[in-house]
């Protein structure tokens, strides 16, 4: 005998009899044992899989939160890039577009930046998620429209924001500073830790305690984290134009309309969050958690309520806000529940900004002209002067379950809070 057919019948004498090549049993049998074969089978996968959840749930159970410090020493890396980033566009970017050397022209040049960030999320330097390429490729093609409007090649304005892409990507470097923050009190509150210090006028240090209760020292390094996050996200010192924040007036009537539950803020911080502890997402769940937010907005559910929708001025996110505010009404409605969501999005030809205004679930719009309502510095934390004139029009929506009726004093109300200067 060959030892290929030795083999062979081997193999075949391990199989169950109704799997053995040529084997013949009665139909009835060869099903019964089949079944069996399946079910042990299956059986042994089955406790072979809840092992391994178990095993998963334990890992993650035992896994240990980061700590404050080592979280402090990656921020103060991310910082240096950040830093990296805009000192390669005020070399290669900024002095093409041209204009005079006043703060607010370069204020200006530097929203450019700011825009093209948003539109990459600042990936992968801010833990924002990764942007869609669409966005990207939107994003580049908008600073290079700029650039070759004020006189480069399409060739070198490309090459000029493949630089600042470069550094974007650049591997966070790590620090083994000894973290230690210190506190000091004058008409600021500054919080030095190393090199690096961060300020905030002193209502708002006093608004991060009201919001978490850690002990004196563990809330002095998680405010030094969450400001150094929002310092980063800002690009500059003067930044935050993508930002801005409605004024308290506008959340008041909100509050008066819809009396049921606090309504819930969709795009706060621990900063200017108006509604306080877990009534506010944000953009960062791993520094903000501390002090009450609910984490992403797009992370979230929502069957019941009113929720206020001010996304960063961005086309993308504004257009993934739109989806998702549809597909949590269209839940609503199945279930027959009262939700509402106020949109407040800038006056745009962005694919989002139609969605919103073809929405089925629309009871009524509203344009602001510019000039003639007032929002909420995005570094309002710093800023005396905390709010400013909107320089192009805004569109106010209130989006609705078919549950939801008698909307149209919130039209009023909202159009005469945006008109009052804070």
């Amino acid at each position: 005998m060959s030892a290929f057919s030795s083999n062979w019948l081997k193999l075949q004498s391990q199989l169950p009899t109704s799997k053995r090549k040529g084997a013949r049993l009665p139909k009835g049998k060869r099903k019964s044992e089949d079944a069996e074969g399946e079910a042990q089978q299956f059986s042994k996968k089955n406790k072979r899989g809840n092992a391994e959840t178990a095993q998963v749930k334990k890992g993650k159970k035992n896994r240990k939160a980061p700590s404050l410090t080592s979280m402090i020493q990656l921020e103060l890396g991310r910082w240096e890039i950040m830093d990296s980033l805009v000192e390669a566009y005020d070399q290669h970017v900024s002095p093409v577009l041209g204009g005079n050397s006043t703060l607010r022209n370069e204020q200006k040049r530097k929203r450019h930046l700011e825009s093209w960030l948003w539109s990459r999320l600042f990936f992968p330097l801010l833990p924002l998620g990764e942007p869609t390429t669409t966005a990207i490729s939107a994003g580049d093609e908008a600073l290079q429209r700029k650039l070759c409007n004020a006189g480069l090649s399409k060739k070198e304005a490309r090459r000029r924001i493949e630089r600042l892409a470069t550094v974007l990507s650049s591997e966070i470097p790590s620090s083994t500073e000894k973290i230690v923050v210190q506190v000091e009190e004058n008409t600021m509150t500054t919080l030095k830790c190393g090199k690096r210090q961060v300020q905030l006028l002193r209502e708002y240090f006093a608004k991060l305690k009201s919001l978490t209760q850690r002990k004196a020292e563990d809330f002095n390094q998680a405010a030094f984290l969450v400001l150094a996050r929002y310092r980063i996200l800002q690009v500059h010192d003067k930044g935050g134009g993508n930002q801005g924040a409605i004024p308290p007036a506008v959340f008041n009537a909100l509050r008066e309309w819809w009396p049921h539950s606090e309504p819930v803020e969709a795009f706060a911080s621990p900063l200017n969050t108006l509604a306080g502890k877990g009534s506010y997402h944000s953009a960062f769940s791993d520094t903000d958690r501390i002090f009450g937010s609910r984490g992403s907005f797009f992370d979230s559910s929502f069957e019941e309520g009113l929720v206020e929708v001010n996304p960063p001025f961005d086309e993308y996110l504004v257009l993934r806000a739109a989806n998702f505010c549809r597909s949590c009404l269209e839940e609503a409605e199945l279930g027959q529940k009262s939700l509402a969501f106020v949109i407040i999005i800038p006056e745009t030809d962005w694919p989002g900004h139609a969605a919103f205004l073809q929405s089925k679930f629309k009871k009524w719009s509203l344009s602001l002209p510019s000039g003639s309502h007032f929002y909420q510095v995005g570094n309002q934390h710093v800023n005396r002067q905390r709010s400013y004139p909107a320089s192009r029009n805004t569109t106010v929506l209130l989006l609705a379950s078919p549950m939801i009726k008698k909307t149209k004093l919130l039209r009023h109300r909202i159009d005469e809070a945006f008109r009052l200067r804070p």
